[in-house]
């Protein structure tokens, strides 16, 4: 709040000047920064005589009701495009959306995030290093299972039996075969 210096009555204008100039300056400047903020008033706290089929009193509550009207528009008066209504419907997802922006606002977020994963697989933590291609990461795991073959030999020499690495379920598993 703006500090306002007091005048007394018995004080003359001429006198006053100093007083007057400096609570105009500070009345002024408030004004301003008031007026350039863009968060001075929150959006539920602006209130405004609602327009036609808008019930709300607050410019929050105001756009709600707009944006699920627009929606419902869009939804209701859409059926006359058939490939537009069909296009609402994810087979893949078993959904069907209230408007084509819906759906392909969650595709581009699936995507989004399916390709984060991608990008991170193909960081190898283990070799430390990032292969160009997925492709290529799945190649080096693969020869470097072909490559890992172990013999053991049991404690009395006896048995002889070579341990082969196979993947399963995307899970290395281990399977002996004796050796003659």
């Amino acid at each position: 709040m703006a500090t306002i210096e007091q005048i007394t009555g018995s004080e003359k204008v001429k006198d006053s000047y100093q007083k007057i100039y400096n609570s105009d300056n500070a009345i002024n400047t408030e004004l301003e920064t008031h007026i350039a903020s863009v968060t001075a008033h929150e959006a539920e706290k602006i209130v405004f005589s609602p327009i036609t089929n808008v019930t709300s009193t607050d410019v929050q509550g105001a756009v709600t009701q707009v944006s699920a009207r627009v929606s419902n528009i869009i939804a209701s008066s859409g059926t006359s495009d058939t490939e537009v209504v069909d296009a609402r419907n994810s087979t893949v997802k078993g959904e069907t959306f209230t408007v084509l922006d819906d759906r392909l606002e969650t595709t581009e977020q699936d995507f989004e995030t399916l390709n984060t994963e991608v990008v991170d697989a193909r960081n190898s933590t283990v070799k430390g290093e990032t292969f160009t291609v997925l492709d290529g990461r799945l190649e080096a795991t693969e020869q470097d299972l072909k490559t890992l073959s172990i013999d053991i030999i049991d404690t009395d020499n006896t048995l002889n039996y070579e341990t082969i690495i196979k993947v399963v379920s995307g899970k290395p598993v281990l399977e002996y075969e004796e050796v003659l």
